[in-house]
């Protein structure tokens, strides 16, 4: 009987870790588990938030999760690659928007799109998941922070920013694409899907 409680008991703590991994698996990789970094967290990385929303991508396709094509690794539609590293921040406005204004106090909701400026590659889209993030303007990186208010929610603004107001400046023979984080002048599309106070 003993022997039995004990056999019992070791198939109840098997199964018992099975459900745990089986969990654990079901909670990382579910939509809602994905979380956004500020500034103020971890500037080594674009802010990433999940939310429900989807939008076409800028160039027409759809969202890998909408079975449209991956983004990262293409070009950036409609740009030329900087040889020069950016000496100041650019906004330029590819759509206008006509809803709230960003504010330099706005939290918005948004996808975006970023590739180096010197090969015009993606390193990092958004729209490959077709989740946007939501996040306080003023916890992103500070070409995001000085480039994006005055424009309006349904606008997609380019910014071309320098790399000291992003994740820093590339150093001598940098190869786009071998560290961690993107370095030197960053190109993004940014689309406010929403601008609140």
């Amino acid at each position: 009987m003993k022997s039995r409680v004990i056999e019992y008991g070791s198939y109840v703590g098997v199964v018992a870790a099975i459900i745990g991994v089986i969990a654990l698996f079901a909670v990382t990789n579910s939509p809602d588990s994905a979380s956004f970094e500020t500034k103020s967290s971890q500037a080594d990385s674009v802010p990433l938030t999940s939310s429900s929303q989807e939008t076409k991508a800028l160039n027409g396709t759809q969202t890998k999760a909408q079975g449209g094509t991956v983004l990262k690794g293409t070009k950036l539609d409609n740009f030329d690659p900087i040889a020069e590293p950016a000496s100041e921040l650019q906004a330029i406005d590819i759509v206008e928007g006509t809803g709230t204004e960003v504010t330099a106090n706005s939290t918005i909701t948004a996808h975006y799109t970023g590739a180096y400026a010197v090969n015009g590659e993606i390193f990092e889209s958004s729209k490959d998941s077709g989740q946007t993030f939501t996040s306080p303007l003023s916890g992103l990186i500070t070409g995001w922070i000085q480039g994006l208010p005055g424009m309006k929610a349904g606008g997609v603004r380019r910014l071309i920013i320098p790399g000291e107001l992003a994740y820093g400046e590339a150093p001598q023979g940098y190869t786009p694409g071998s560290t961690a984080r993107p370095m030197g002048t960053l190109v993004f599309d940014i689309e406010v899907i929403a601008s609140v106070e």
